[in-house]
């Protein structure tokens, strides 16, 4: 995810690793931690027609915290 939020990187790189983190976690992470993915995945999906960078931070965070739990 690291590489999306990076000025110069390659963004269609970012994106399709971003793409094969998100299949990975999917498969073996606890159901909390797929939904709040998926919270953030919709906010940053490119056809999101209200996207909020507030709300991305936000749910970055919830991520982290819900996978060290």
């Amino acid at each position: 995810m690291s590489s999306l939020a990076v000025d110069g990187s390659n963004k269609t790189d970012a994106n399709v690793h971003f793409a094969h983190s998100v299949n990975t976690i999917a498969l073996v992470a606890p159901q909390y931690v797929v939904k709040t993915l998926m919270d953030l995945h919709n906010e940053v999906k490119y056809n999101n027609p209200n996207p909020s960078l507030k709300n991305e931070q936000k749910l970055i965070i919830e991520l982290m915290l819900a996978i060290l739990l």
